[in-house]
């Protein structure tokens, strides 16, 4: 009896996950949506956390932890783990600059003209700038449409509201919106050079406050992709010490959990 009790609640529990939501474009205001999915979109301030990356490219794939310090507007701090969690190389925004520090050198960058992520991997066929990264991280668009100034349309998908931003260039930018949270669960974003730019986000968890946050990121340049998985401790909109994204002496062994 407690078997087959069990084998009910999991069929209930999948069933309900794959299930169609019923969308009536009829009943939904635009001007609601779009205000209400860019409140959603800036509802995470900060995040604090271990996360688990994977970035793939032709040229090469790699894997690693890393502490995950994130707090608007631009401020960061990034450390990739090497094994036993010593800290193999940093990043760190102070709002202003950026410290790119190894075990045998140390670059220094103004934050919001010079840095660009491809100074880790070259292979990346766009430019990712602090504010992008920031984004990111805390589970946003790395680039937001123009909700002013665009032709909008919108339709439905098998459960997402699908947004339509149309420029004066003929250039389209495409949100997939949840009906009931208004967060963006996929994105894709057309940049200036016609590149197409495309996100996901995953494995939301709420918060409090009615925030929910994707515990899965995952980001697709052609045939380039960064993966980020946050751990479940993720900590999210929390307070975070200021000194924290204070350019650090030297790498250090990781210890605190988080």
């Amino acid at each position: 009896m407690k078997k087959s009790a069990i084998f009910l609640s999991l069929l209930f529990h999948f069933s309900c996950a794959n299930r169609t939501v019923e969308i009536d474009l009829s009943t939904i205001n635009l001007p609601i949506v779009l205000e209400k999915a860019r409140k959603a979109e800036k509802s995470v301030k900060s995040v604090k956390g271990l996360a688990s990356v994977r970035i793939e490219s032709p040229e090469r794939n790699l894997s690693f932890n890393q502490v995950t310090i994130v707090k608007e507007p631009n401020f960061l701090r990034l450390e990739a783990l090497a094994p036993f969690g010593r800290t193999a190389a940093m990043v760190i925004s102070d709002g202003a600059m950026v410290y790119v520090i190894t075990p045998h050198e140390q670059e220094v960058f103004d934050g919001l003209r010079e840095f660009d992520f491809s100074f880790f991997y070259p292979e990346l066929p766009v430019r990712i700038s602090v504010t992008d990264l920031v984004n990111l991280l805390l589970g946003r668009l790395p680039v937001m449409p123009n909700f002013d100034e665009s032709q909008v349309l919108i339709s439905k998908g098998s459960s997402n509201i699908i947004l339509a931003f149309l420029d004066e260039n003929g250039g389209q930018n495409s949100l997939w919106v949840n009906p009931f949270t208004y967060r963006v669960e996929k994105a894709k974003i057309a940049l200036d050079d016609g590149t197409v730019v495309t996100c996901r986000f995953k494995n939301f968890k709420e918060v409090g406050n009615g925030v929910s946050f994707p515990t899965k990121v995952e980001l697709r340049v052609k045939d380039f992709s960064i993966s980020i998985n946050y751990r479940d401790e993720v900590e999210v909109n929390r307070d975070i010490e200021q000194n924290l994204f204070k350019q650090a002496p030297s790498l250090v062994r990781f210890e605190k959990k988080f």
